[in-house]
């Protein structure tokens, strides 16, 4: 008796917040708490590639071959290998930099808005990111209008718009600047499915011309909008009811965007080459195949199961065998959610479209690095499909989960995602939102602990051991945006956290050892694809030092290199730099035949 009666309490609870979230208003609500959640994004400050756009848009810079306009600034690594070539012997890049590496993104509108942001309020990081702010809530206004307009109960969609809205994965986003394009064309491919919507299903024929010139604003903000076909084609198969011929006429009015958009970015020669950071699918295609399977598993488990993608870097530092560890609980975690939604998917089409849009829209994020900021599509579909499973777990009409076990996994899995989709987001997302404030601090360090007075600026400034070589990009384009001194030149030794012996050989040249070998984890290589060995011999022949590599390791990277100066390594236009925890230190060249062993760095408190 007493069972039965908590059993329709239960009932009764869920019916009150089923009509909750049915009312009319309860889907704004659920965008301003998105938005409240997400505001210590506003104390962000700079970070990344900020300072390269800040670079990039000054008047006065004196790092050029980034960028040769102002509605270009995604261009990280120059298609002229002249220019590489310069901002290596800068510095800039590094020695091991493959001056035939190319990262250009065709993102002008997006680029316009940061053009905006440096012309009214230049020196204002808060105004920045309350430009970004409002990107997101446009953001989430239209993913409420399109969870309501797809045939599912109204407080399903109010549902899945809070899921969406809380969502912990868009605060990296939201803290960092540079990512904007990201919310830009997401704004617009929501426009564009949303136009697309009403035209095949309300008959409403404007939608025939707007949501594709939508979907060529949206590609102008960035490529990410690209992931917005995968859900159109969803739309096609499991929500369009018209005729299959009726459906490809209607799938063609996409092509002259596309081929319009394919053209210009092969008139402006854009796109990537020779960088592992972003694997090119045409030119080194065994490789884009194996990040596409470990990218897209990690971002679907991060999206559904709420373990940061960005984790995945950091298991190898602990063990090498973490990653693949990793990389089966979420195949493991996956098959899980698939047996759990494969009834849902079976009986109704909006689960379909889901679920297919999810993951076919995570594909084109898979070949550049890996985080939870690139999950603003794959939620759309993701988190549409875990509201759908809420309402078959409590709404017993469904009867899809039919015996003991079932209901059993159903419930654990219900309880699960209430827990991470639910109550830790609600912790998560003010966290996330500001977490370019954990990691401002060691580039911060490292900045301030190079000098930076008027006598710095005709000298090299030598960094034996920096953790990322990003130090030296960084701390060069902000000293360029804020006419800061910066050295004329900067040489990495060795980048990483591993053990390093360093001996001299005679007055001008030491040679650097890691016995676990230089550039151990790929993002070390930065631009340089990871199919182009290293060979012995001279690798880089700058204004002030040749390098050479006179040993490798059994996979073809540098075990010993060494670095002949053009004057002697006492001499004062030399700057020796060592990194510890609270940032560079002096550091004392060796003797002649004297080793000197520099102690690696725990990659984990290089941020704290």
């Amino acid at each position: 008796m007493r069972a039965q009666y908590l059993r329709i309490a239960a009932y009764a609870r869920i019916t009150a917040l089923q009509r909750c979230l049915a009312h009319r208003t309860a889907k704004w609500w659920a965008v301003v708490l998105g938005v409240l959640l997400s505001l210590p994004c506003l104390g962000s400050g700079f970070a990344g590639d900020d300072y390269i756009h800040q670079s990039q848009l000054h008047e006065e810079r004196t790092i050029h071959g980034l960028a040769e306009g102002p509605f270009d600034l995604f261009v990280f690594a120059p298609r002229d290998p002249e220019a590489s070539k310069a901002l290596i012997d800068q510095g800039l890049y590094s020695w091991w930099t493959d001056p035939n590496a190319k990262v250009a993104f065709f993102r002008p509108l997006s680029a316009a808005t940061h053009v905006l942001d440096y012309t009214l309020w230049p020196d204002s990081p808060v105004l920045m990111h309350v430009h970004t702010l409002l990107w997101f809530v446009m953001a989430l206004a239209l993913v409420a209008q399109f969870y309501h307009r797809l045939p599912i109960p109204a407080w399903v969609a109010t549902l899945a718009t809070l899921l969406y809205a809380i969502d912990d994965v868009h605060g990296p986003a939201l803290s960092w600047l540079a990512s904007r394009n990201a919310l830009v064309a997401l704004v617009f491919s929501l426009g564009c499915l949303i136009a697309h919507d009403a035209w095949r299903r309300d008959a409403w024929m404007h939608g025939r011309w707007c949501a594709p010139g939508l979907l060529g604003v949206g590609l102008l903000a960035g490529e990410a909008a690209l992931a917005t076909l995968a859900y159109l084609v969803a739309h096609g198969l499991f929500l369009d009811s018209a005729s299959i011929r009726a459906r490809i006429r209607a799938a063609l009015h996409y092509i002259p965007v596309l081929v319009a958009w394919s053209l210009a970015y092969m008139i402006g020669d854009y796109g990537t080459r020779a960088a592992v950071v972003y694997l090119n699918p045409i030119a080194e295609p065994i490789m884009a195949m194996q990040r596409l399977g470990t990218n897209l598993m990690m971002l679907l488990y991060a999206q559904l199961a709420g373990i940061w993608s960005e984790l995945y870097y950091m298991y190898a530092i602990v063990h090498p065998a973490l990653t693949h560890i990793m990389l089966m609980f979420a195949i493991i975690g996956l098959t899980w959610v698939a047996f759990l939604v494969r009834p849902l998917t079976r009986s109704h089409p909006c689960a379909r479209f889901f679920a297919f849009g999810m993951v076919l829209s995570t594909l084109p994020f898979c070949l550049g690095p890996m985080g939870d900021r690139l999950l603003f599509f794959t939620g759309l579909g993701g988190l549409g499909l875990l509201a759908l499973f809420g309402e078959a777990f409590v709404d017993h009409r469904h009867r899809l989960y039919r015996g003991r076990w079932p209901k059993i996994f159903a419930g654990v899995a219900a309880a699960f995602f209430v827990y991470t989709h639910l109550l830790m987001n609600l912790m998560w997302l003010p966290v996330r939102s500001q977490t370019n404030n954990f990691f401002a601090p060691g580039f911060t360090r490292a900045d301030h602990s190079i000098p930076a007075g008027q006598d710095i600026l005709d000298k090299t400034v030598v960094l034996v051991n920096p953790p990322t070589e990003l130090f030296a990009v960084y701390m060069g384009a902000g000293r360029d945006a804020t006419h800061t001194p910066r050295p004329r030149h900067v040489r990495i030794l060795s980048p990483g956290t591993a053990e390093l012996e360093l001996r001299r050989i005679d007055a001008h040249t030491v040679d650097v050892r890691c016995h676990r070998g230089f550039l151990e984890h790929f993002w070390d290589r930065g631009l340089r694809a990871e199919n182009k060995p290293f060979v012995l011999g001279t690798i880089a022949e700058l204004s002030d030092v040749t390098i050479s590599i006179t040993e490798l390791t059994d996979d073809d990277r540098p075990a010993n290199v060494r670095f002949r100066f053009t004057v002697p390594l006492e001499h004062p236009t030399l700057v020796w730099l060592q990194w510890q925890r609270d940032g560079f230190v002096p550091f004392s060249v060796p003797a002649v035949g004297t080793p000197i062993v520099v102690p690696g760095r725990e990659l984990a408190r290089v941020f704290q």
